[in-house]
C-alpha cells in the first residue's frame, strides 16, 4: 500500500459515527486519528421537525426550536430495516422483512426510551399501534441526507486539512464497517451511502470482528502465544470472534476464526443496561408509574417522549459518572450521582454505586449474569480450548464493574484472564476498536486472515476395496485451513 494514501473509517454505532484516518508519513510511520466535533464523535441520530417539514441533522440539532423528541431517529435502525429479522415467541419463530419501509415508505419509528419496553420490530405492527409518525423522505433518502451532511460538516473538511498539512498524500481509501449480523443488502447500501457522499466509486468494506481484532494486535492487547476470544458488546447485542496471532506461509498475521463453531450472537447488550438502571431509577423515584408512560398525571404525547429523552440522557451521565477513578468519584459523589426526574413534579434522587452493582449484576437473570453465561457456555466449545484472554471491546465494554464481576463469574472457573480494549494513552476505548483497526489495516501493513473452526465434509459415491459402491466421506475444508 503506498505511503500517499489516507485511509479514513466509518463506523455507524446506534448513538454515534465514529470515524479514524490513518496514514505513513514521509518516513514511513503509521500516523492516526479520530475525525471528531468538539472533542466527541459525529452525533448518529436524528430528528424530525413537523414545523419545517426537514431533518435536523448533526451537533446542533438539540439548540434548533423545530427539535422534536418524539421523532428522534438512529440512522443505523434505519439501515437495519435491511436485514431479516427473526422474533421467538411461543407459536414458533416470525420472520420480519422491513425491507420495503426502507425503499419506498415514509413512516419511521417513534422515539422510545428504553427502546425495548415499546418498541414493534415489524413496522406494519408498529404502525397499526400507532408507534410511527410520517415524514417527507423514505429511511432510504434520510439516509443520503444524513452521510451526505456526515461528509460536508466532518470529514470532507478534516480531509482537506490533512491532504494540506500532508502534502505527499494524494489519494483517500474509504473503508466501511459492517455488523457481524449484517446481510448482503446492509453491505451494499452502506457502500452505496459512503461512495454517493465521497463522491468515489470504490468503498471497501471489513466486518467490524475482524477490524476489532487488527486494532487489539496492534495496541499490543493481544495476547503473544496464545488465542484470544473477543467479546464485542454493543447496544443491542453481544458478539465473539476467536483471534490469535501466528505464522503462515513465513508471514505474522492475524488469524481470526470463522464463525460456524461458535455461538452466534445474542440480544443483551447496552440497551439492557439502560433498561435495568430505568428500572432502579423508577423504584426510587417518589411515584410508582412508569416514566413517561403518559397515565396517571395526564402528561401530553410532546412532554411524555421528552420525559423518555431526559431519562436518557440521566442514564448516559449516571454511567459515565461511575467510570471515574474511585478517589475523584467519592470526593464528588460521596451520596451518590444526583438527578432531576421531571414528572409531573421535579424528583430528585442520587443512585449510588452499591445500587448500581446490585440491579447489574446480584440476580441470576441480571444483565451482568446473562453476559456471564453467553461467555461461560462460548469457552465450552471445542473451538476455544486453547483461549487464555477475553477481551470486552464495544461501547458497553466499559461498564462501571462488569469486567470484575465477569473475573468472578467467569474467569476464575474458565481459567481465563479478562481485559478491556482500550489504548495506553485512553485515546481509543472499545466504541472506537472498530474504527481504528480498519483505519490501520492497509498502511500498518498487517496481514489479516480467516481460517475454519470446523471441519468440513460431504458424503460421496465411491467403491470399497472389493469393487462395491458404498459412501465415503470427502473432506473439503480441514480445521485451521485457511478460508480464501
Amino acid at each position: 500500500m503506498s505511503n500517499s494514501t489516507l485511509h479514513v473509517a466509518i463506523d455507524l454505532g446506534s448513538e454515534s459515527v465514529k470515524v479514524v484516518y490513518a496514514y505513513q508519513d514521509k518516513a514511513g510511520k503509521l500516523q492516526y486519528g479520530k475525525m471528531e466535533i468538539n472533542g466527541e464523535p459525529y452525533p448518529g441520530m436524528v430528528s424530525y421537525s413537523a414545523f419545517s417539514e426537514k431533518w435536523l441533522i448533526g451537533d446542533d440539532i438539540e439548540s434548533l426550536p423545530e427539535f422534536s423528541y418524539d421523532t428522534l431517529i438512529r440512522i443505523k435502525d434505519m439501515l437495519s430495516l435491511l436485514i431479516p429479522i427473526k422474533v421467538k415467541g411461543e407459536g414458533g419463530t416470525t420472520h420480519i422483512d422491513n425491507t420495503s419501509f426502507y425503499n419506498e415508505q415514509k413512516y419511521f419509528p417513534k422515539f422510545f426510551f428504553p427502546l425495548k419496553r415499546k418498541s414493534e420490530p415489524d413496522l406494519s405492527v408498529a404502525i397499526e399501534k400507532e408507534q410511527t409518525f410520517i415524514a417527507n423522505t423514505t429511511p432510504k433518502e434520510l439516509c443520503k441526507l444524513f452521510f451526505d451532511k456526515l461528509f460536508s460538516e466532518l470529514i470532507t473538511p478534516r480531509i482537506k486539512k490533512l491532504f494540506a498539512d500532508q502534502k505527499h498524500l494524494t489519494d483517500t481509501r474509504y473503508i466501511a464497517i459492517y455488523p457481524s449480523k449484517a446481510n448482503r443488502a446492509y453491505i451494499t447500501e452502506l457502500e452505496r451511502l459512503i461512495s454517493s457522499a465521497a463522491k468515489v466509486k470504490n468503498v471497501h468494506t471489513i466486518a467490524a470482528p475482524k477490524a476489532v481484532a487488527v486494532g487489539a494486535y496492534h495496541m499490543g492487547i493481544l495476547p503473544p502465544n496464545s488465542a484470544a476470544l473477543l467479546a464485542d458488546i454493543g447496544e443491542r447485542d453481544i458478539s465473539v470472534t476467536k483471534v490469535y496471532v501466528g505464522s503462515f506461509g513465513g508471514d505474522v498475521s492475524v488469524n481470526i476464526d470463522g464463525a460456524d463453531g461458535h455461538n452466534p450472537p445474542d440480544e443483551i447488550g447496552g440497551e439492557d443496561f439502560d433498561e435495568a438502571l430505568t428500572t432502579l431509577i423508577e423504584n426510587k423515584s417518589l411515584s410508582r408509574e412508569i416514566l413517561g408512560s403518559g397515565s396517571g398525571g395526564g402528561t401530553d404525547e410532546h412532554g411524555t417522549y421528552r420525559q423518555q429523552y431526559l431519562l436518557m440522557r440521566h442514564i448516559k451521565q449516571i454511567k459515565a459518572c461511575f467510570s471515574i477513578p474511585d478517589k475523584e468519584y467519592n470526593a464528588v459523589f460521596s451520596s451518590g450521582v444526583p438527578i432531576q426526574l421531571q414528572k409531573d413534579v421535579m424528583v430528585e434522587l442520587a443512585i449510588t454505586k452499591d445500587e448500581y452493582k446490585k440491579t447489574l449484576f446480584d440476580t441470576n437473570d441480571s444483565v451482568g449474569s446473562q453476559i456471564a453465561n453467553y461467555l461461560s457456555t462460548e469457552l465450552e466449545n471445542p473451538a476455544d480450548e486453547n483461549v487464555q484472554t477475553v477481551i470486552l471491546t464495544g461501547g458497553s465494554a466499559a461498564a462501571f464493574n462488569l469486567r470484575a464481576f465477569l473475573i468472578d463469574a467467569v474467569g476464575k472457573s474458565k481459567n481465563v484472564a479478562f481485559k478491556v480494549f482500550d489504548s495506553k494513552d485512553g485515546e481509543f476505548s472499545g466504541a472506537y476498536a472498530a474504527a481504528y483497526g480498519a483505519a490501520i489495516v492497509a498502511p500498518a501493513n498487517i496481514t489479516l486472515r480467516l481460517h475454519s473452526a470446523l471441519t468440513y465434509g460431504t458424503w460421496v459415491d465411491a467403491k470399497d476395496a472389493h469393487g462395491n459402491y458404498c459412501k465415503k466421506l470427502k473432506v473439503l475444508l480441514n480445521c485451521g485451513d485457511v478460508i480464501p
